[in-house]
Formats: structure tokens, sequence, C-alpha cells
């Protein structure tokens, strides 16, 4: 059986598009099955462009605040931090 590093050399042999499959092919072998949940790739296509329809109505009808990406990272590792010196703490 090859290694991950002689598959990765194969891999970077394939054409961008080749490798972006790969790529979407071995991230979906990871997710667990769902019993009875079997969805095409069609109908997942569908469902993440009906979300994304979602959220972009929710931000144009001003239904949702917007926040700045570096902001909500910041304020996601504070909170972490201050999370683990509460548990140190006792």
């Amino acid at each position: 059986m090859p290694t991950v590093d002689e598959l990765f050399e194969q891999a970077m042999k394939l054409t961008p598009a080749e490798r972006e499959e790969l790529a979407d092919r071995l991230y979906e072998s990871t997710l667990p099955e769902v019993p009875g949940e079997e969805v095409s790739p069609e109908e997942a296509q569908a469902a993440w462009a009906e979300e994304i329809q979602r959220r972009s109505d929710e931000v144009h009808d001003g239904q949702v605040e917007l926040v700045d990406a570096f902001e909500a990272i910041e304020q996601i590792r504070r909170e972490l931090w201050e999370k683990r010196q509460r548990e140190r703490q006792g």
C-alpha cells in the first residue's frame, strides 16, 4: 500500500480540477453516515444554495448583525482564555 507521501506526490500530478475533486471525495469519506439521510451531491448543492440565499437575505434585510472576522476571532480567543482561567482557578 502506498504511503501518504507517495499518494500526495501522485495527487500533485493531477490537474487542479482533479485535485479538487479528490479533496472533496476524501473529505466526504471522513463524514459519518447518518442512516436514512443519504443525500446526492446535487441535493447537497441545492441545500447549500438555499442556505446561502437565506443568509444573504437576512443580511440585506438587516435581520443579522455582521461582525468583522478578525474581531470575532479575537473575541473567541478572549472568551476561551477566560474560560481556561476560570477552570484553572477551580
